[in-house]
């Protein structure tokens, strides 16, 4: 037992003491001496051990020594042993398999085994085995078909997963032909039949026809692996020379069924997915297939067998005797994965830092590993404002499962792209200018106004749009303020300005009263005052707060005209003045 991994002794025992000078005692001999592990001075009906640990004692002569000593007395009695049992393990070398840059290895099952011998002759060695075989048949009672090229439509539920391996089926034409088969998981012919783009081609078959009356024999490309509890709508098509040949459908006959497989029948068509569709028509065949895992002569592995597998070798003689061993087979993963890096650009947050992951550096579509990329790491973490500008060189490294590892290198260039962030900008807010004033004129706004930046410190000046001093009328105004920062960055704020002038019940009434026309004018602006108000003037201002023209109405009495020929065309503020009363109105000059 040199090299043992594990090692226990076990055994039945009983012992009839009568004598004070007799025992039964159990020693094991370790390579240098004997040891007791056991000794009886009293009786014992029939006892097992348990698993006794004889690690400690292993060596390559381990033995086991039984005494029983009657001291004397003649043999009157004595001990009994029964169901002696050392079981021990000694591990050997598994066999190394390496797996390619795919992720694939296959062993012949001949390599899993040291050897394999019998009494009479060869055996024959595999793995997996237990598939029983098993066949449903519809029926061939004939009666019906259909033309050259045809198709027949049917369900089949499996009870167990099963794979269908061969079919045999009724064709009315002699020759070599070929079978097309499709199908729709979890789901029925019926209502299919003209639906093609619902159906997909799982396999092709392909035979020798024995003509109408006999079964004719179909070798499938691919077989058919079926799951337990499903349904596959199934459609088998002919080549163009050959036609099914099938039975009307009566109630009967259409129902077919064991304990693996059931097939319910039927229709057909003579043109696949298309034309009219018969019904209901039976398909005369066979389905052949197996229940459980084909023996296999080779042995494939995948990423998902990294380590050690226990793999059962079987093998078999001439006369059905099988003896069967596990072998263990260490599955390595030897390929280092391939890293292809691209260059990346880094932008920094609003605390002017970035956390620098190797996912960015990682060309995804050019990179690989079979089993998958376990771990990245890139030698930079983190950047900060000071980074800006200057190219870094960075590596990353990837490793896999197994620890096979690979790097390369790329360049990070680092940005700022956040502009300033301005706090206590002013909120949406209504002016008046005035009880006399055609304008509003625009204060400084950035006063009161704060800017800060994730890198830039301290920001430059606030800008505001419109500026400063700028005359508004009345109307709704968007004021923006703004920052930029040393990366070119412009951060900004923005509310809503609304000028309105509040006026008085003479201005009110003035307004109210008062027109100019024709609106748009072009060379004369008429003024009408319906109201008891004298007007004492009028004040033509550009949209700018410019003073154009004055015009005295001092001797105005329900109308006056004045001259605009000479304004440029545009849109002018017409202030009309009385006393303790104003109005505005607004000019399109043509």
């Amino acid at each position: 037992m040199s090299g043992a991994a594990s090692a226990t002794l076990s055994f039945d025992y009983a012992y009839n003491y009568l004598s004070p000078n007799e025992f039964f005692s159990v020693e094991v001999y370790d390579g240098a001496q004997w040891v007791e592990i056991l000794r009886l001075l009293e009786d014992h009906t029939p006892t097992n051990t348990g698993a006794l640990d004889m690690l400690p004692y292993a060596n390559d002569s381990f033995q086991v020594r039984f005494t029983y000593d009657d001291g004397g007395s003649g043999w009157k009695w004595g001990a009994g042993i029964d169901n002696f049992q050392l079981d021990y393990d000694i591990p050997s070398t598994p066999l190394t398999i390496a797996l390619d840059a795919n992720g694939n290895a296959t062993l012949d099952v001949s390599q899993l085994l040291l050897s394999a011998t019998d009494n009479c002759g060869p055996v024959s060695t595999s793995i997996g085995g237990g598939a029983v075989p098993g066949s449903l048949s519809t029926t061939f009672a004939d009666g019906n078909g259909g033309s050259d090229g045809g198709a027949v439509y049917f369900d089949v539920t499996a009870a167990t997963d099963l794979t269908v391996e061969s079919l045999q089926m009724h064709i009315q034409d002699a020759g070599a032909f070929t079978v097309e088969v499709y199908a729709i998981v979890g789901d029925t012919y019926v209502g299919n039949e003209t639906n093609a783009g619902a159906w997909t081609l799982i396999s092709n078959g392909s035979g020798d026809s024995n003509s109408s009356g006999t079964p004719s024999d179909v070798t499938l490309d691919t077989a058919l692996s079926l799951n337990a509890g499903t349904t596959y709508a199934m459609a088998l098509v002919l080549d163009a020379t050959h036609s099914h040949r099938y039975t009307n459908g009566d109630g009967t006959n259409e129902n077919f069924s064991d304990a693996n497989l059931s097939i319910s029948l039927g229709s057909a068509s003579n043109v696949p997915f298309s034309g009219t569709i018969f019904s209901p028509r039976v398909f005369n065949g066979t389905f052949n297939y197996f229940v459980g895992t084909p023996p296999s002569t080779t042995v494939d592995f995948d990423c998902s067998n990294l380590g050690d597998n226990l793999i059962e070798v079987t093998a078999i003689d001439s006369a059905g005797n099988v003896s069967t061993c596990i072998s263990t087979v260490e599955v390595i993963d030897v390929t280092d994965p391939i890293l292809v890096c691209q260059d990346a650009t880094v932008s920094l947050d609003e605390n002017g830092m970035a956390e620098v992951l190797p996912e960015f550096f990682i060309n995804t579509d050019a990179s690989f590993d079979a089993c998958g990329i376990t771990i990245t790491a890139v030698d930079v973490t983190d950047v900060t404002c000071a980074d800006i500008g200057i190219p870094i060189t960075v590596t990353v490294f990837v490793s896999d499962a197994s620890g096979n590892i690979a790097s390369c290198q790329a360049t990070m260039t680092v940005v700022d792209d956040m502009g300033p962030l301005l706090i206590d900008c002013p909120e949406d807010m209504t002016v008046d200018p005035g009880a006399l004033d055609l304008f509003y004129e625009v204060p400084d706004y950035t006063v009161d106004v704060t800017a800060t930046d994730n890198c830039t410190d301290p920001v430059g000046v606030i800008s505001q749009d419109p500026p400063a001093g700028t005359l508004l009328p009345d109307g709704v105004y968007t004021i923006t303020l703004s920052a930029t920062d040393n990366e070119g960055n412009v951060g900004s704020c923005s509310f809503e300005l609304t000028v309105e002038s509040v006026l008085g019940a003479a201005s009110n009434q003035l307004s109210a009263g008062v027109e100019i026309y024709p609106n748009p004018a072009r060379k004369v602006m008429n003024i009408g005052n319906s109201s008891n108000v004298q007007l004492q003037r009028a004040l033509i201002y550009d949209i700018n707060g410019r003073l154009i023209q004055s015009v005295d109405l001092g001797n105005m009495d329900r109308e006056a005209s004045v001259n605009v020929a000479n304004l440029a065309s545009g849109v002018y503020l017409v202030q009309l003045e009385a006393e303790g009363a104003t109005a505005i109105k607004r000019l399109i000059k043509e």
